[in-house]
């Protein structure tokens, strides 16, 4: 975490997304010399003064921005299934975190996972103890994620 100088957020300007969260959090952080940047929309919002507002790229840009991430947060505060942006960001490398509304959530360790209300102490801690995160994704196989499926509906069977 001492070599964050950045973090990331990308998606819509909108409170059910965490935008104003993620906000928060870089006004959290005024005095350091991390640095944030959102992504999202072609709309100008106010911001803190340490978050640059990208706007919308092209998905034809999509490599150099992913390569120029060091840290992306995901802070959605509504339930999402899953979200191709965390594939899209672990895809290309770039270390993640987010919140524990996300479908995604699930293939990370639980230190990259926050509840939506405590992404500033979730990052103040992650800051002051600056642990090196490793990242280990444990996919299922294709017979153990057959094998549950076939166990829900024959549970679901059963109750009818």
């Amino acid at each position: 975490m001492s070599k964050v100088k950045k973090i990331t957020y990308i998606g819509q300007y909108a409170e059910f997304k965490g935008l104003y969260d993620f906000l928060s959090l870089a006004n959290s952080f005024k005095e350091s010399n991390i640095t944030f940047e959102i992504f999202g929309e072609d709309i100008d919002i106010e911001i803190p003064q340490n978050v640059s507002n990208k706007k919308r790229f092209s998905p034809d840009n999509i490599d150099n921005i992913f390569k120029n991430i060091q840290l992306l947060v995901i802070p959605s505060r509504c339930k999402e299934t899953f979200g191709f942006l965390s594939l899209e960001a672990l895809s290309h490398e770039v270390p993640i975190i987010v919140s524990s509304s996300m479908g995604s959530k699930d293939m990370l360790p639980d230190i990259c996972v926050f509840d939506s209300k405590h992404l500033i102490s979730t990052i103040m801690n992650m800051v002051s103890k600056n642990e090196k995160i490793k990242f280990a994704i444990n996919l299922k196989s294709i017979e153990d994620h057959s094998e549950e499926i076939i166990n829900l509906y024959e549970r679901a069977i059963s109750k009818l």
